[in-house]
């Protein structure tokens, strides 16, 4: 009996280890993107929010890990779009996830803190209600200057700078970025696991 209870907890650790807790939370696709690869972004021990890596899949088409990286970030390809799909899996104030965001954001970012502020605006007048569980953020970087923000589903607009649709993407996307299941969830693909 034991070792059936012990074969029982080993089964349940790897299928936990191998099935993300935020499976099916993501849309498929966004902006007209594919989703490409999905990740958690967590503080401490919480997973705030799933997100969703969306772009063209031939991004994933490099010689070498270098090269993914380059063509994967708009501020050093400078070309196509790429979506970023957070959805909450717990209550979050908007102005808190306004704030994480601004935060990560403006050390990538060094255009005008007008930029900064009408994003976070977008982002707050989105949760009018606050960010509840299952709030979906959609950021659509069309392009490494341009960046579309949508919540639930409702356009908030776009704004744009020099690099703040790179910059943005670069808060998942580059050595320090902040969600490392993501870019683990990025080389799986890549490298066809």
């Amino acid at each position: 009996l034991s070792s059936s209870i012990v074969f029982l907890a080993v089964a349940i650790l790897l299928v936990a280890a191998v099935s993300p807790a935020h499976a099916g939370l993501l849309p498929g696709k966004a902006g007209g993107l594919e989703l490409q690869a999905q990740g958690v972004r967590k503080k401490g021990p919480l997973k705030v929010y799933a997100l969703g890596l969306y772009s063209p899949s031939d991004v994933f088409d490099a010689p070498d890990e270098a090269s993914l990286w380059s063509k994967l970030r708009l501020s050093k390809s400078g070309s196509g779009a790429r979506g970023i799909v957070c959805v909450l899996t717990f209550k979050v104030s908007a102005q808190k996830m306004s704030g994480a965001l601004i935060d990560s954001l403006k050390p990538r970012f060094k255009g005008p803190s007008s930029a900064l502020d009408a994003l976070s605006d977008k982002i707050v007048e989105g949760c009018s209600g606050g960010g509840g569980k299952g709030t979906v953020f959609e950021f659509l970087c069309l392009s490494k200057d341009k960046i579309q923000v949508s919540v639930n589903g409702n356009d908030q607009g776009v704004v744009e700078a020099s690099n703040v649709g790179g910059a943005f993407a670069d808060i998942y996307l580059d050595e320090k970025g902040v969600s490392p299941t993501l870019k683990v969830d990025i080389l799986q693909k890549w490298k066809g696991e």
